[in-house]
Order: structure tokens, then sequence, then C-alpha cells
């Protein structure tokens, strides 16, 4: 409720934004300009002017109403992204060290929140390769196939399906 009356305000007081203060300024400037035209510019103003303004004023509440909600969608966004980044870094760097449990953890729970991740999934079957599970490292990749997301990676999904049927000739089983 307190977003609608005071827009911005919410945010300011959740994240201690700049936009969220911009937004909050305008509208209590906003609110200044609709109480000085009433209580002291009575002469200058008609009925009609009066009505004029307070239509402008519920316009500009909403248009900010619109506002703070837009920043604090694109802020949400750009936290989860930066979590994600994050995440990823960290599956990254376990991977390179050689740490399969934990670069496992850090992709399931990049896959937790988007089940589509194109790199995760492509990571993950590599770390099933690595970690002799080729039966999941596969179904990853098929699954992965499927998704739109993936084209950009098609030669890597291609290289590690053969890479696979390459390692089943040599060893003579399909798990």
């Amino acid at each position: 409720m307190l977003h609608f009356l005071c827009p911005g305000l919410r945010g300011l007081l959740r994240y201690g934004r700049w936009s969220f203060l911009a937004v909050v300024l305008a509208f209590f400037l906003a609110l200044d300009l609709l109480l000085i035209a009433h209580f002291y510019w009575t002469d200058c103003l008609t009925p009609q002017g009066w009505y004029a303004s307070l239509g402008a004023f519920v316009l500009v509440w909403f248009f900010l109403i619109q506002a703070a909600g837009y920043c604090e969608k694109m802020l949400l966004r750009r936290r989860d992204a930066d979590s994600k980044r994050n995440f990823f870094t960290d599956a990254v760097t376990q991977y390179l060290q050689g740490n399969w449990f934990e670069t496992e953890c850090f992709l399931n729970e990049i896959l937790k929140r988007n089940p589509r991740d194109p790199e995760a999934l492509l990571m993950l079957a590599t770390l099933f390769r690595h970690t002799d599970r080729p039966t999941e490292s596969r179904q990853t990749l098929l699954k992965l196939q499927k998704y739109d997301e993936s084209k950009k990676w098609f030669v890597e999904i291609e290289n590690e399906l053969v890479y696979l049927e390459n390692r089943e000739q040599r060893t003579g089983d399909r798990k």
C-alpha cells in the first residue's frame, strides 16, 4: 500500500537507490505544486483549471507508480543476473581446480533458478563426462539440444556427443 501512496518510497526504504529517491522527489514536487495551486494561486485558477491540475497530478502520480515499479523490476533482474554470474564464476573456478562436487553444487543452484540455462547445462554435461557418468552426460546434452537457447552452443554440444560416442566405442560399453 505504501508504494501507491508515495511512489518510490518503498524502493527507497528497501534498496536505498538514487533512482527511487528521484521518483519520491518528483512525487513530492508534483504534490507541492498541486497544494500551492490550490491554496496560494486561488485567484489565478478557475474551477476548470483546478480540475485540470488535479487530473495532471493524478496522471503524474500514476506515471511515478509505474516508474518505481520499473526501477524495482530492473534492480531485481540485475541482482538475479549478478547472482547467476557469481555462481557461474564459482562453478568455473571449482571446475578448473578439479573440485567436481563443488562444481556440480554451483551448477545445480544455477539450474534451480533457470532449468534451461545453456551454459550451465553444457558445463554440467562436461562435468558428468569427466566424472565417468556418460549416460547422464548424454541425457543432459540431448535435453540441451531441444532448447532454442542452446543454438549458439551447437558446435560444442556436437563435439561432446562425438567425444562420448568415441569413448563408448573405445571402451566397448554403452552405459
